[in-house]
């Protein structure tokens, strides 16, 4: 083979590995670039299913107090009766308690009243036992002697 084609194939060679080598370069970068990818997306992925997670809590929790909300404002629109029934009650009891003091004054004056009566029966009972002392001594006089 001459001298220049030699020359030229060696070049050839050379340029052949310089493009090998920029090509291996190239491509280490790229899989540099890609592994770096990947464990970006793994992490995204892994903080999606984090948010995810925390939003279906959060939906839960705007569910709940949506219900608590719910159960207020029933309540709340329930209270003014709650009051009316409250105030009407609290009266009712106030009507009692003067029943009730009502009731022990006529308890007094009745218990007063029996005591009295009582006390009259005694007096006849004695007047009676009496009487029939007085009778059967009568009796007793005027029946005749066998």
């Amino acid at each position: 083979m001459s001298r220049p084609l030699q020359i030229c194939l060696m070049l050839l060679t050379t340029a052949l590995c310089a493009v090998c080598v920029l090509q291996w370069h190239r491509e280490s970068r790229f899989a540099m670039r890609e592994q770096a990818l990947g464990t970006a997306l793994a992490a995204a992925q892994s903080a999606l299913g984090e948010q995810a997670g925390k939003l279906a809590a959060w939906e839960q929790e705007i569910t709940r107090l949506n219900a608590a909300l719910t159960d207020q404002t029933a309540a709340s629109e329930a209270l003014p009766q709650l009051e009316a029934r409250l105030a009407e009650a609290t009266r009712l009891l106030a009507d009692e308690k003067a029943a009730g003091a009502d009731l022990a004054t006529a308890r007094e004056a009745l218990g007063v009243q029996l005591k009295k009566a009582m006390d009259e029966r005694d007096a006849l009972a004695l007047r009676l036992n009496e009487r029939t002392a007085e009778f059967n001594a009568l009796a007793a006089k005027l029946r005749p002697r066998p």
